[in-house]
């Protein structure tokens, strides 16, 4: 299993997204993060599926559209 390692910037990124999902989208909210973390999991055991960046390393970007 490859390791699964987060930016530092995500946690901000993630704080924004928590501020979106309780000022506007709160029925939704187990559902969004539930797909952040299967996506997490999966990239967890499938580390190629991400595109590469700088460093080696992969990024994922979970959603679609106004959801990616």
């Amino acid at each position: 299993m490859a390791r699964v390692e987060f930016a530092p910037f995500v946690f901000d990124d993630l704080d924004r997204f928590f501020d979106h999902l309780a000022g506007f989208d709160v029925e939704d909210a187990a559902t969004r993060l539930e797909a952040i973390a299967q996506a997490v999991n999966i990239l967890g055991h499938s580390s190629l599926i991400g595109r590469p960046v700088k460093g080696g390393m992969r990024e994922l970007i979970i959603g679609r559209g106004a959801r990616g």
